[in-house]
């Protein structure tokens, strides 16, 4: 099944340092702020998807960086993580309070 989960800013500041946290929105701007674009919700939140099988979830990794400036991240010295990296492996990797929400298509619910 299609798997989708919306983490908002304050979720994904939650789970990092302060240092990691100020650092990334000094990178990317706020973490509550987010523009809808790729891998962001109409209301601004960074989302989560892939596929459920079993036990298994098959998600494709986000961009370390923006895309079309893939030299940023070779040049730019203290250029951290973009933030749905960051909600992408917070999710995959932590507790989970978000919880997936089946779709079965676009704007399906």
């Amino acid at each position: 099944r299609v798997c989708a989960v919306a983490l908002r800013g304050e979720d994904v500041r939650r789970g990092l340092s302060r240092s990691l946290a100020a650092r990334m929105e000094r990178c990317w701007g706020d973490l509550d702020a987010r523009s809808p674009g790729p891998g962001v919700s109409s209301d601004g939140a960074l989302v989560v998807s892939g596929l459920e099988l079993g036990n298994v979830f098959i998600g494709v990794q986000p961009l370390l960086g923006l895309e079309g400036d893939p030299m940023r991240l070779l040049f730019e010295r203290d250029l951290c993580p973009h933030p749905q990296y960051a909600a992408y492996y917070q999710w995959l990797l932590g507790p989970r309070e978000a919880k997936p929400e089946p779709e079965a298509g676009p704007g399906a619910r």
